[in-house]
């Protein structure tokens, strides 16, 4: 027996969900919600085609292998293209971060903060030693309990559970 064609779609909205996923987290603050919602727009295109192609139109089975690899196909050119704006955005944060840090704060709180910076670059170091633990004082032993401590015997224990429901019905 062999695997249907549509492990291959399945596999494929599994990934265009994670890419939902990913796009949704890597996302600047002033780009609106669409891009992870193509992502999930695709993904249940995917489960249409699976759906349409195998239980309502009855499509043979070489087409619906070939649909299925072209859909899987489309999905790692996704991850393909997630991946590149992933990576050239966070390349262009890393190059350009304080300035934008700098640009975002008003001229006098980027002013101080430059300030505070030298300030504490020409500060002396403070040289620690760690702290020594002091050791604990041994522990004391409990005495073992007596057999007035521990309360009396099975029978002694369901008696007084006796005693208390009787008091507690008149």
């Amino acid at each position: 027996m062999s695997t249907p064609p549509e492990i291959w779609t399945f596999v494929g909205i599994n990934v265009f969900v994670m890419l939902s996923l990913i796009t949704h987290r890597y996302r600047a603050g002033n780009h609106s919600g669409r891009f992870e919602s193509l992502y999930q727009l695709i993904a249940l295109e995917g489960v249409a085609q699976m759906y349409f192609a195998s239980f309502l139109f009855r499509v043979a089975l070489e087409v619906r292998n070939v649909l299925s690899v072209a859909y899987f196909a489309v999905a790692m050119a996704g991850v393909g293209l997630t991946m590149l704006v992933v990576h050239k955005r966070s390349a262009e944060t890393g190059k350009n971060g304080p300035r934008y840090a700098e640009e975002a704060m008003e001229a006098e709180d980027a002013q101080a903060l430059k300030d505070l910076v030298k300030v504490s670059v020409g500060l002396p170091r403070v040289v620690s030693e760690p702290v020594k633990e002091t050791p604990e004082p041994p522990r004391r032993r409990a005495t073992p309990a007596t057999e007035e401590d521990r309360g009396g015997s099975t029978e002694d224990l369901l008696a007084l559970a006796r005693q208390f429901l009787e008091d507690e019905e008149r």
